[in-house]
């Protein structure tokens, strides 16, 4: 005898349903469960010679980007600019990164949050006989740009008074 194409349906769901039932049960917990709203990441830094390998922000409230020198000339790096729809940042700096090494860069002024910011960075940096070459990305995380801190006077200011 043979079976109709109606049974053997039946006869399959019948036997692999539960399954289907139990992998969109696990399925839809685990969704309830994880937080996409905002994923750490950097994104568009190419370039062959220097690398973004993390970041995040410190106790005093810098917000920290490891760079990677990857090329066999020595790196320098003399700025950095942080931009967000609401937020423009500027930092001079001198920090040598040596080949094959990696340096930390901070921007003060950060703070964690509880909501996703995007910011366009561009890093200013001299490599052999090269200066001013630049390279742009994208930094994603729940970090919001805070009040800068006003830097301490020197140790050696004298002032006068006539």
């Amino acid at each position: 005898m043979s079976k109709s194409l109606g049974q053997s349906a039946i006869e399959y769901v019948t036997t692999y349903g539960w399954m289907l039932v139990a992998v969109s049960v696990a399925a839809g917990t685990t969704y309830s469960f994880v937080d996409f709203s905002c994923a750490r990441q950097s994104t568009g830094f190419y370039s062959e010679s220097m690398a973004i390998e993390n970041f995040g922000v410190t106790s005093n409230g810098t917000l920290v980007i490891s760079v990677k020198n990857d090329d066999y000339n020595q790196l320098e790096i003399t700025g950095l600019n942080m931009s967000a729809p609401e937020e423009k940042r500027f930092r001079n700096t001198s920090t040598v990164i040596e080949p094959g090494s990696s340096k930390a860069v901070g921007l003060p002024g950060y703070t964690l949050s509880e909501r996703c910011y995007e910011y366009d960075v561009t890093m200013i940096y001299s490599r052999g006989p090269l200066d001013e070459q630049k390279l742009r990305g994208t930094i994603t995380a729940p970090i919001a740009p805070g009040p800068i801190p006003v830097p301490d006077a020197p140790a050696n200011l004298t002032v006068e008074v006539a």
